[in-house]
């Protein structure tokens, strides 16, 4: 029995267009998976799904330098098209480009899968049908979470014809979960980890350390609606209208940016927008915020993993309802959570120095578990014991 063993990765990472798309969470936490597996003692290789449209060029094997300084190969599709044309012809063309990886790193013992999209899951079948390759997902986004369109239908579609192939998957939250117990895959929960430089925060940067006049406030991802961007915009306004003494630090890109911009350049010493930022930026503007601030809509299937790292953070949090997963209910223990009105979220802004120190041991202790439970190591662990 050999003790070393070759695994895909699949998912949808050029990297060649890795420097337009870094900082899109997702694009994040398959980098992070890559390095894992990249440290073990297996021979990885990434297949990449969704090659970059901007340019036509033939398949092809390249070098790929990952953020932990290893280096690994990576098949990336021919691009035919310069439109999503280009990913439908390629889910066509998957034994093509299946056999090109195998002629090129041999038959794959494991094949790891980043969400149940559509040439993912095509690809784990035709790989598991042919070589009994063994299976594992990474569950992230259900579906329809957002929606019904023809993207969602055609990777649902394909992820229901995979189901018999697909041996262990990881899910990121209890919905997920659920689904998968429910179709006899054996899963287990598993959101994502929390980086170091947040973790650290508690101790080295706590909040409302100085007196002050102003409690400050921060929000830190997508600005869309169903992330609530517009209840946060709208909270800006009505602060600045009030004259509140509330500051407001904002990260992340999206449909409301724009919006955002113009608050930041009227309102400079209140309000500051710093666009899109790396993780170490981030942990330090994290840690110039008194509270965090977590408005998303609720919806089916969706968990943001941002929670847990604002936790692990020892700030104070302010969210919207959410679906947590029952085996993370404990995590609430250190969350405000309120419907979104935003009267009712400014008085707890303004209230939130006496509730953070009410509250502290509390915060702590959750932040001190998570910082166990959502590192490195522990996943590192996780990932190991199933492709073993």
């Amino acid at each position: 029995m050999k003790k070393n063993k070759t695994v895909y990765f699949i998912a949808p990472f050029d990297p060649d267009g890795f420097k337009l798309t870094r900082f899109l969470a997702a694009h994040k936490k398959i980098q992070f998976i890559l390095n894992l597996l990249s440290e073990t003692r297996h021979d990885v290789y990434l297949i990449c799904s969704t090659p970059n449209i901007r340019v036509k060029r033939p398949t092809r094997i390249v070098s790929t330098k990952l953020s932990n300084n290893r280096t690994i190969k990576a098949l990336i599709p021919e691009s035919s098209f310069r439109n999503k044309l280009n990913m439908v012809a390629n889910i066509i063309k998957i034994p093509k480009i299946i056999n090109h990886a195998v002629s090129n790193f041999g038959k794959p013992d494991v094949v790891y899968t980043y969400n149940a999209y559509a040439f993912e899951m095509k690809a784990a079948k035709y790989l598991s049908d042919k070589f009994k390759s063994f299976v594992v997902l990474e569950f992230d986004d259900w579906h329809f979470a957002r929606g019904i369109n023809a993207k969602a239908i055609v990777d649902w579609f394909y992820w229901i014809r995979a189901l018999s192939s697909i041996d262990y998957a990881f899910s990121v939250n209890q919905y997920l979960e659920d689904i998968n117990e429910k179709y006899g895959i054996k899963n287990s929960l598993l959101p994502g980890t929390v980086n170091e430089e947040i973790i650290q925060l508690k101790a080295n940067n706590p909040p409302f350390k100085s007196e002050k006049n102003y409690v400050t406030c921060g929000y830190f991802g997508g600005l869309t609606k169903d992330k609530g961007a517009d209840f946060l915009i709208k909270m800006i306004q009505m602060s600045l209208n009030r004259k509140l003494h509330i500051k407001w630090f904002v990260t992340g890109k999206g449909p409301f940016e724009d919006e955002l911009k113009v608050l930041s350049k009227n309102n400079s010493d209140t309000v500051t927008y710093f666009g899109v930022v790396s993780d170490i930026e981030l942990a330090e503007i994290m840690g110039r915020t008194d509270i965090l601030l977590n408005p998303h809509i609720k919806m089916d299937g969706v968990f943001p993993f941002k929670l847990i790292e604002y936790v692990a953070s020892g700030r104070l949090i302010l969210s919207s309802d959410m679906s947590f997963p029952i085996k993370l209910n404990w995590v609430k223990d250190s969350i405000i959570i309120e419907n979104l009105e935003l009267d009712r979220w400014l008085e707890i802004i303004l209230k939130s120095s006496k509730m953070y120190h009410s509250n502290r041991k509390t915060i702590n202790s959750v932040s001190k578990r998570i910082s166990i439970e959502f590192s490195k190591s522990f996943l590192k662990g996780e990932i190991e014991k199933i492709i073993n």
